[in-house]
């Protein structure tokens, strides 16, 4: 047995060919983002052909929504990844581009377009007081913007992970708000007649996964909590009486809000994904059963509904294998036909790919972890070198779908194990909430257990052992270099705090409101201070003794570069082997094309020096 064919590093990491496909509200164009001159642009097909819409040169575009008059498309953009993101408008009949909210150190985000107000959108954004977002009205014919409504100070904007934040309705009025307590709870409040009226409050044990959903009807909001409840669920909640009825529940995993899918008019919860170790779409309403049905018997695999035409007759389907590159289908729902639309990366067909296998492992303390090996795949599933990819957030998740990383280590020889870990979202609230002050603690005992059992079970070699990962990912390998550093032979490391006193203290003021919960999960840099360093390592760099590779992007907002050059220092002054890549035009993570590259070309030598993989050759070097 052997392995396969090398796939190409500038495949698998370089920018997809095309992807993000978007139908427009009457159904006639579809958008996408395609590669031109290694930058992603928007492109417009329609009954006329493809049309470029966008001639972006340095940094690729990857938010954009159609206005819901399908005449003009509405994009955002920051510069060399600060996230302080301006909105633009392209006309779609003239080509016109025009920057909405031209103003220098601000952060504009799209906030909602509706059928209803076709020519409106309300964007938030901190012009007025960098620590908080206000909401405002753009008039999409005139330019015209206008002051919506004002921040009151607590109500949650910022941290961008879509839960909490303003709720607005089909007229785009503005109907409730998501505010922080100083136990690091969360309220629901009301706006009624200009005041803002509590209706119900989550625990500080409840409120980081809970949220309003939307609004059905002038009393009734979809919620999703755990209240009463060990798993996340949704409910309708009435305003007025605080009546809350089950929507859907699943007695071991939570319901995935990302994956909902509404009816783009009246705003109706249709489905819902529940993901457990693959995708899991059920239907709510009776409209889209047999839809669903459809789909989940034609898609043997991960599939997300991404796009709807306003009179829902139409979806655009993103369909995930573990073992091949995203497709794309246009979906009618009036006929139950399936048109294949493309493929991200359709070089890569050719190419062998390895499965990821979903496995159940359990913590020293008992908690039932979802983790997913990829095999290499030819190879002996037996003493092999493994590469333990960690995931960021730490409040996300690994899935089940074709992962670049997971299939690149694979065909270099690697076995990748991927954790989730305690503090892992999908899982149920006890699950999420055994996190709380344990980075560094026991959710890396989690991902200890999980590479010991893959050495007890004769998958992974103990002698040759990596961990990597990205954010909280690149904070948990610098975790595995510093307090289990007889575990792994290397560690890889991007964006990763390295000292979670400057971490918290060095956040994006719009992160304010979300302070108390970050005291309340990761610890309070005030008064905890020693709890904190002994969790972070910088303070114990000394205890270092294995190769580290630690990338940064200069301009990022969230880990601030010097939380990788202080450690990067403190290795240095004691002649400990690092490799350090700066890249001036990145943020939180690597968006260029060439930095991509550049990256995995590094960490490829360095795994291969210290591991002994595969290792593409470069110009026939």
């Amino acid at each position: 047995m052997a392995l396969p064919e090398l796939i190409p590093r500038e495949l698998l990491f370089g920018l997809p060919k095309i992807t993000k496909p978007e139908i427009s509200p009457d159904g006639r164009k579809i958008a996408y983002l395609k590669r031109t001159d290694d930058v992603l642009n928007i492109w417009l097909k329609d009954e006329k052909g493809e049309t470029q819409l966008t001639f972006e040169k340095e940094r690729s575009i990857i938010n954009y929504i159609w206005a819901k008059n399908s005449k003009h498309i509405i994009y955002m953009k920051d510069y060399d990844g600060d996230e302080n993101w301006h909105i633009y408008k392209i006309d779609i009949l003239t080509g016109e581009i025009k920057d909405l909210t031209p103003f220098e150190g601000v952060q504009a985000r799209i906030l909602r377009a509706h059928p209803s107000k076709p020519d409106e959108i309300l964007i938030d954004m901190n012009k007025r007081d960098p620590s908080v977002h206000d909401v405002y009205r753009l008039n999409l014919q005139t330019g015209e913007m206008k002051l919506e409504m004002e921040n009151p100070g607590n109500l949650m904007t910022g941290l961008g992970v879509g839960l909490h934040g303003w709720v607005t309705d089909r007229n785009l009025k503005i109907r409730a708000g998501h505010f922080v307590c100083n136990d690091g709870g969360v309220e629901l409040r009301i706006l009624e007649k200009g005041e803002w009226k509590p209706v119900l409050k989550w625990s500080p044990e409840e409120s980081l996964f809970s949220t309003c959903l939307g609004v059905l009807s002038e009393d009734e909001f979809y919620i999703l909590d755990a209240i009463n409840s060990p798993t996340y669920r949704i409910s309708i909640l009435n305003v007025k009486t605080g009546e809350r009825k089950e929507v859907i529940s699943d007695t071991e995993y939570d319901c995935m809000p990302w994956w909902a899918l509404f009816h783009p008019y009246t705003d109706e919860l249709l489905a819902i994904c529940v993901y457990k170790e693959k995708a899991n779409w059920v239907a709510i309403s009776e409209k889209v059963k047999e839809d669903i049905e459809f789909l989940n018997n034609e898609l043997k695999g991960d599939y997300g509904i991404i796009s709807q035409n306003t009179d829902n007759n139409i979806w655009i389907i993103e369909f995930d294998k573990d073992d091949s590159p995203t497709e794309f289908y246009l979906y009618q729902r009036d006929s139950k036909k399936l048109e294949f639309l493309f493929s991200t990366k359709p070089e890569l067909k050719k190419y062998t790919f390895s499965n990821k296998m979903p496995v159940f492992i359990r913590t020293r303390d008992g908690y039932r972890m979802l983790c997913y090996l990829t095999f290499p795949h030819g190879l002996a599933r037996k003493n092999l070198p493994t590469v333990l990819k960690v995931h960021g957030g730490p409040w996300g998740r690994d899935f089940w779908g074709f992962d670049p990383v997971a299939q690149w280590l694979a065909n270099r020889g690697y076995l990748c194990l991927q954790v989730n870990f305690r503090s892992s979202v999908g899982f149920g609230k006890q699950f999420l909430n055994a996190g709380d002050k344990e980075w560094g603690g026991k959710m890396h005992d989690d991902l200890v257990d999980a590479v010991k059992w893959c050495i007890e079970n004769g998958y992974a070699d103990p002698e040759r052992i990596a961990i990597m990962g990205a954010s909280y990912g690149g904070y948990a390998a610098l975790c595995g270099a510093t307090f289990t550093p007889d575990l792994f032979k290397c560690a890889i490391s991007v964006c990763g705090p390295s000292n979670l006193i400057t971490f918290l203290k060095s956040i994006p003021p719009y992160w304010k409101t979300y302070r108390a919960i970050f005291r309340k999960r990761i610890g309070d840099p005030d008064k905890e201070a020693e709890f904190l360093k002994s969790r972070s390592p910088y303070f114990h760099a000394d205890k270092i003794k294995i190769p580290l590779l630690i990338g940064q992007g200069a301009n990022d907002p969230r880990v601030k570069r010097e939380e990788s050059e202080q450690i990067v220092k403190a290795l240095r002054e004691r002649g400990k082997e690092v490799e350090y890549l700066l890249f001036e035009n990145e943020g939180h993570g690597l968006l260029i094309q060439e930095n991509r590259l550049k990256f995995f070309e590094s960490a490829e030598k360095f795994l291969a020096k210290h591991l002994g993989g595969r290792c593409e050759k470069i110009y026939g070097i």
